[in-house]
């Protein structure tokens, strides 16, 4: 018995610990002012009341953000706003969720050295994943499905340099990975199916390793192979 009570009790220390200064996300809108590790604390749904956009903000550095394995779906389908909005800042992990029916499903706008991982961004949208003049932030090992209405999967804007963007799965948009010119980025293993154009690149960036099928146009663009294994 005594055995079992220490087990109990360390079963409950090490669940303490893990739940330990995480913030737990009840609803939407939110926006994330301070430092910190966010957790959703179930899949939430989004409207448009009292003039909100974006159902997550984050307007500070050093943040995590873990869906832990959860759902931030628009109600309405009207796919305006932002999904995840990073608006300026740095050292900011997005992990572990899903995004559906938003303008933009996971915008990362200014700043940079943030990453966003293994996250589904399904339905709808018009961009999945959308990096706006970042730099050095990393895409990598996501889903974005856009079953054949979104305009871009993964888009970097001009201005983005030197983020890498590796492993990701794209279907169905009309661009599946979409770089502004100049570029400046390093794609890697990514792949890339249905699309009109799978992959476009800017004249600065570098990538190896990425696949398209079913792609009338599997690749564009200026960027430079690196090795033959792109198909």
């Amino acid at each position: 018995m005594q055995k079992l009570t220490s087990l109990l009790a360390a079963s409950l220390a090490l669940g303490a610990l893990t739940s330990y200064g995480q913030t737990v996300i009840s609803q939407v809108p939110y926006q994330i002012t301070r430092p910190g590790s966010y957790v959703l604390e179930n899949s939430l749904s989004f409207s448009e009341a009292g003039g909100h956009t974006n159902a997550i903000e984050i307007k500070a550095d050093n943040v995590t953000l873990d869906f832990a394995g959860h759902t931030l779906a628009h109600e309405s389908g009207s796919q305006a706003g932002s999904g995840v909005l990073v608006d300026g800042t740095h050292l900011v992990t997005i992990k572990n969720g899903t995004v559906s029916n938003f303008h933009f499903g996971i915008l990362l706008q200014s700043g940079g050295s943030n990453v966003v991982e293994n996250m589904r961004v399904l339905g709808g949208n018009s961009v999945g994943i959308d990096l706006s003049q970042q730099e050095g932030s990393i895409v990598q090992n996501n889903f974005v499905n856009m079953s054949g209405q979104g305009q871009f999967g993964i888009a970097c804007d001009a201005g983005s340099l030197s983020n890498h963007l590796l492993r990701n799965n794209v279907l169905g948009p009309v661009l599946g990975i979409f770089e502004d010119d100049p570029g400046g980025n390093y794609l890697e293993s990514n792949f890339v199916s249905n699309c009109s154009t799978g992959i476009t690149t800017g004249r600065n960036s570098k990538f190896r390793l990425n696949t398209t099928i079913n792609c009338q146009t599997p690749f564009n663009g200026n960027g430079t192979p690196v090795g033959r294994e792109n198909n």
